[in-house]
Parts: structure tokens; C-alpha cells; sequence
């Protein structure tokens, strides 16, 4: 901002501004721009005034560069006062409370010098770098001792709290190692975390106060990120577990799903099978009977037509024997009048005569009547043979299916088991497991 835009806000702020954010500004111009320290403590004097109702920093700011202009100014006691107002609406501001004690050394007040700065290595540790560089202006002997005192006693009170901070860290090591042997399982902590405890304790014998401090952030973080670490990784391990035993659990039940399904797939076409085997059963004994009646029928017909044929043909031979046994009959009475045979042989010649035709037409008629039943046997036979095979062959896809059946529920009772055997030594190791990880839990978080 040029000179003339400098004087051209401070003019507009002369006419009776009431933003004490400008005004604020107005006093920092003065002071940087102007080096008019007189105007500069006006102006934060009155930002400070019109802030005072809303408490905020704004306000505190304006009174500690309140109290710095009448410093600058000589007046030591006044900036005092000036800061005490400022303290009170931030009690925690370590620029503030350095500067308090800055002007309590100049008005003689030593030990609240030493408590302000006490305070302020517990809002700042670097504040013990450059209390002496940046100075109090006035330092009396015993001041100087004093904080010598503070700086020495601060030290060592680092380096205990560091030194017991990083104690707890290395136990945590120790408690994970341990944990991970009882879990039997890696937590996969990173190396420099386990071994820096040991570089830590190392360098805590000559750290000032703020590499004290710096040790014992880290010791609490790297401790804290152990633990964190580790419980995780056991809870984990614990979630892993309990999920491989309800996969397990799943599994079973799974199998079981499925052999119940087959048994009842199994079943029902077994029912089928049987349903069709009986249908067919039926079919193929109503087209034997069909068969064998058609067969008795043709066998019949041809049985009787030959029948007929032999008894026509007997007729006609009685006739032409019956003649020619006259015939001889005739022959035998001529010659018996000329020989000398007696009648009765002759009459017996001539019956025998008569009889052969008849007899042999009985003969032929007999030998027919048999060679036809023995047909219809063959026939029958015949048509027995093959639906026998047929009945065979439905018994036989009966046989299987009901054979099937009995060892599915074999075959899926030993898959079941089978799996039931290897899911429940899964669930058992993953329950040693689990149980081991509780323990390594609970132990670990005694100890640590």
C-alpha cells in the first residue's frame, strides 16, 4: 500500500470510523508504514475499545499490540496492565503470555516472570531455544538464575517423561511379540517401529527439552500406533475365524441341501420309471393276448379246414375201398366155390380187406390232429419267448431304478459325511484359533 493510500485510510478513519478491524489495521500501518508509534498505540487503543463488547480475538490482539506500542514507548508498567486485559480472553495464546512475561521481568516481578515462562514451554517447547536470544530486555542476576533453574528442571522433566513414554513403547513390543506367538500370527508391524524404541532410548540421555519432548510425541504416537496395530490385527484374526466357521457351518448345510434334493430327484423318477414300467407291463400283456387269441384262431381255421379236406378224402376212399373189399369179397366166394377153402377164413380175408382204407384214413387224421397242436405250441412258445424278453427288460429298468435309488441316499449319506467331517475339523481349528486370538486379546490389552 503506497504513502498515499496510507494517509488517504487513516483521514477516513478521522472522521469517526466504529470498525475496529480497520481500526486494528489503521494501528499496524502506523507502525510498519509510519513508525508513528504514538498514533499506532491510538488506534489499537481504539480497536481495542470498540471490540470490547464482541471479546473476540480481534480484541485480544488489539491489546497485546497495545501493550507493545507503550512498551516501545518506555512505559513498562502500563503495557503490563494493558496484556493482563489481554490474557483474559486468551489465556492460552503463547505470544501473549511471552510477552506478559517479557514485561513482568521489566516491572520487577521475577517469579511471575518464571511461571508465565513456564507456562509458555508448555504452549511452545521451542520457547526454550530462544528465551535468552530473544531476551527479556531487562534481566536482573536472580532472573537469569531462576531461569536456568526452570530450563535445567523442564530438561530433565523431558527426559523422564520421554524416557518413561518410551519404556511404555518398548513393553508394547515386547507385549505384541508375545501376543503374536500366543495368536500364532503376524500383526505385520513395521520394522522401524519395533526397533525404534531401541534408537529412541538411546538418545534420550543427552536430548535437550524440545528433542525430549519431540522423543516422547513420538514414543506415545509409535505406541499408540502399535497398540492400535495389533488389537486391530487380532480382531481380525478373531472376524476371520468366526466367518471361517460360519462358511463351515454353511457348507454342512449345504451338502445336506443337496443329498436331500438328489434322494427326492432319485425318488421320483424312480416313481416314474415305475409308473412307465407297469404301463408298458400292461401293454405288452394285453398285445400277447391279443396275439395268442389272432394265433388259436388262425391255428384253428387251418385245423379245421384240414380236418374237412381228410374227412372228404376219407369219404371218397371208404367208398372206393368199400368197392373194391366188395370186390375181393366177390373174388373169394367165386373161388371158394371152386377151391376148397372153408367160409369163415374167406370171410375173414375179406373183412381185413375192407377195414385197412379205414384204418388208415384214422391214422392220417390222428398224425394231422397232432402235427397242428404241436404248431400251436411252437407258436405260442414263440410269442411267450418275446414278451418274456420285453417283461425282462421293464423289470430290468425297474430293477435299476430302484437300484439307483438305494445308492443315492448311500452315496450322498457318505458325501455329506465326508464334508460334515472336514467343515467340523475346520470349525475346530478355527476355534483353537479363535480362542488362542481372544486370549492373545484380552492378555494384550492387560499389558499394554
Amino acid at each position: 500500500m503506497g504513502a498515499a493510500a496510507v494517509e488517504a485510510f487513516l483521514a477516513h478513519l478521522a472522521a469517526g470510523s466504529r470498525n475496529y478491524v480497520a481500526w486494528f489495521q489503521a494501528g499496524w500501518l502506523n507502525w510498519k508504514a509510519k513508525s508513528n508509534l504514538a498514533e499506532a498505540e491510538e488506534a489499537f487503543y481504539q480497536a481495542a475499545r470498540l471490540s470490547s463488547s464482541k471479546a473476540d480475538l480481534y480484541h485480544a490482539y488489539s491489546l497485546r499490540h497495545l501493550a507493545y506500542m507503550q512498551d516501545l514507548q518506555g512505559r513498562p508498567a502500563e503495557a503490563y496492565d494493558t496484556v493482563q486485559k489481554a490474557l483474559h480472553v486468551t489465556s492460552n495464546d503463547h505470544d501473549t503470555m511471552y510477552d506478559a512475561a517479557r514485561y513482568a521481568a521489566k516491572t520487577g516481578r521475577e517469579r511471575e516472570t518464571l511461571e508465565m515462562l513456564d507456562k509458555c514451554i508448555d504452549l511452545q517447547p521451542q520457547t526454550t531455544h530462544y528465551v535468552f536470544r530473544r531476551g527479556l530486555y531487562v534481566m536482573s542476576a536472580a532472573l537469569r538464575q531462576g531461569l536456568a533453574s526452570l530450563l535445567v528442571h523442564r530438561t530433565e522433566e523431558g527426559r523422564t517423561k520421554a524416557r518413561r513414554h518410551i519404556e511404555a513403547w518398548q513393553s508394547a513390543v515386547t507385549a505384541v511379540q508375545q501376543a503374536e506367538k500366543m495368536a500364532e500370527c503376524n500383526f505385520n508391524v513395521p520394522t522401524e517401529t519395533i526397533n525404534g524404541a531401541q534408537g529412541a532410548a538411546a538418545q534420550i540421555g543427552f536430548a535437550n527439552y524440545v528433542q525430549a519432548v519431540y522423543l516422547e510425541n513420538k514414543a506415545t504416537t509409535e505406541r499408540n500406533s502399535l497398540i492400535e496395530t495389533a488389537t486391530r490385527a487380532l480382531q481380525e484374526k478373531i472376524e476371520e475365524c468366526q466367518r471361517t466357521q460360519v462358511t463351515a457351518k454353511q457348507e454342512i448345510l449345504k451338502a445336506e441341501t443337496v443329498a436331500k434334493k438328489e434322494v427326492q430327484i432319485a425318488l421320483t423318477n424312480r416313481d416314474s420309471i415305475d409308473s412307465w414300467v407297469r404301463r408298458d407291463i400292461i401293454e405288452a400283456e394285453e398285445e400277447r393276448d391279443s396275439r395268442l387269441r389272432v394265433l388259436h384262431d388262425v391255428v384253428l381255421v387251418n385245423y379245421m379246414i384240414k380236418k374237412n379236406c381228410i374227412s372228404f378224402s376219407s369219404a371218397i376212399e371208404s367208398a372206393y375201398n368199400w368197392a373194391f373189399g366188395m370186390a375181393i369179397v366177390s373174388v373169394v366166394v367165386f373161388i371158394s366155390l371152386v377151391e376148397d377153402y372153408t367160409v369163415l377164413s374167406l370171410i375173414m380175408v375179406g373183412f381185413i380187406g375192407f377195414l385197412a382204407p379205414i384204418a388208415l384214413s384214422a391214422i392220417r387224421y390222428l398224425k394231422a390232429k397232432a402235427a397242428y397242436k404241436a404248431m400251436e405250441r411252437r407258436e405260442v412258445s414263440a410269442v411267450n419267448a418275446t414278451f418274456d424278453q420285453k417283461f425282462k427288460a421293464y423289470q430290468q429298468r425297474a430293477s435299476t431304478a430302484e437300484q439307483k435309488l438305494r445308492e443315492v441316499p448311500a452315496a450322498s449319506e457318505k458325501h455329506v459325511l465326508e464334508v460334515r467331517s472336514k467343515c467340523e475339523n475346520t470349525m475346530k481349528r478355527a476355534e483353537g484359533h479363535r480362542k488362542k486370538a481372544e486370549d492373545a486379546l484380552r492378555w494384550f490389552q492387560a499389558h499394554v
